[in-house]
């Protein structure tokens, strides 16, 4: 097979408010598929690698291990955003490697409230010891053979911290799953693309543009501000009705790129103003309701949401996942879990679980889900509302 027939692909997904007849507003999503052929060639430098792509490129994150291993990249790994440890314990499984670093903030000191939250509207921006405390022993329970065995270190430590404790160039794979903010992301771009040597590969979760029932993501707005004409270089996972990941090969020909400094602060204030749903939404609420805590609004975020979580019903196909990546802010708290059964119990218990998901029970927690994120938003429209302009 020829060494240039390597393709990827890039989802954009763009939210385009229409008119309003009523306090909620219809949208068109509207999702383009690009067809782009990377400049990754068979060159001296990567041997194979074209190879690799076409026999082990990854439908869904899960397969990134075989293709690390074709591409021979089985020193050094790190995963930046482990929260249960899922995603680590099925990487670790099939990698041949040597050791898979697992970056995440489990414990936060109380006094640690960062600037940069002020956008961060995500399911997974939980707060509290007891919710993090969960997060982190159900971690160490999967990965305890691996932990034990030197393939597997806690790095409890923020991500920009962490990445500046590991020498340029001293990784095979990265994998970015924390922040998916645009502030967020902007920083960890900027800080862990020079952590990946030449030939590596550099990796992230839930490569999507907008507002969903799980946040408010712009990893293809940052990544493309950060590193301008990677686009060309990056591949993105084949997967259906999930969120996929997106890889970019290190080669020679990108190894040079530098990633630029931008004011993140004022890109992910104009995102807002320009293509955020729930921001028009919020304006269109009296000024008086504001003050009141966006009692007004919250409904109708709610409703906006649930409209996505009907539209998701329409592709559904019934699943089995962790209880933990469900509902992450709901670890730790009693009667807010789903065990496998189908039966509600103990945080604690069902955090740590693998649930069957049906179309009646995934709704449910597409709903839950618009609910941490519709209070996010108006907490971030009340304090900032009146400086996202």
């Amino acid at each position: 097979m020829s060494s240039k027939r390597a393709l990827s692909r890039v989802i954009v997904i763009l939210v385009q408010p229409v008119e309003h007849s009523r306090m909620t507003s219809q949208v068109h999503v509207l999702l383009c598929l690009l067809v782009l052929a990377p400049a990754v060639s068979g060159s001296s430098d990567h041997k194979g690698a074209a190879e690799c792509l076409s026999s082990t490129f990854p439908e869904s994150r899960s397969d990134f291990p075989l293709l690390l291993n074709c591409l021979g990249l089985v020193k050094e790994a790190v995963e930046v955003g482990v929260q249960a440890g899922v995603h680590a314990k099925n990487f670790l499984e099939g990698w041949h490697g040597q050791r898979l670093r697992l970056v995440d903030l489990w414990h936060q000191p109380s006094q640690a409230t960062s600037d940069t939250n002020h956008f961060y509207v995500d399911i997974a921006n939980i707060h509290g010891a007891d919710v993090r405390r969960q997060h982190r022993a159900h971690c160490e329970a999967r990965m305890e053979e691996s932990l034990r065995l030197g393939r597997a270190e806690i790095v409890n430590k923020d991500s920009i911290l962490a990445a500046s404790e590991i020498q340029d160039g001293e990784l095979d794979f990265v994998y970015l799953d924390a922040r998916h903010d645009f502030t967020g992301v902007v920083d960890d771009i900027r800080a862990w693309w020079p952590k990946v040597r030449v030939g590596g590969i550099f990796a992230g979760h839930d490569f999507v543009d907008g507002e969903f029932p799980e946040g408010d993501f712009f990893w293809i707005s940052a990544l493309r501000e950060v590193l301008p004409g990677i686009e060309q270089h990056t591949h993105v996972t084949r997967e259906r009705n999930r969120f996929p990941s997106f890889f970019i090969l290190k080669t020679e020909a990108v190894s040079s790129l530098v990633p630029r400094e931008v004011d993140a602060e004022a890109i992910a204030r104009a995102l807002y103003t320009n293509r955020s749903r729930y921001f028009k939404l919020w304006q269109e609420v009296p000024d008086e309701t504001h003050r009141d805590g966006g009692d007004q609004f919250l409904p109708t975020c709610r409703h906006l949401c649930g409209q996505d979580c009907d539209a998701r019903l329409q592709e559904f196909t019934p699943t089995r996942t962790a209880g933990s990546t469900l509902r992450p802010f709901a670890c730790g708290k009693e009667g807010r879990g789903l065990h496998a059964d189908g039966i509600k119990e103990d945080g604690d218990i069902s955090c740590g679980v693998e649930v069957s998901l049906d179309a009646e029970a995934y709704h449910s927690v597409c709903l839950d889900r618009c609910n941490v994120t519709c209070e996010q938003r108006t907490a971030l429209f009340s304090t900032f509302g009146a400086f996202v302009q």
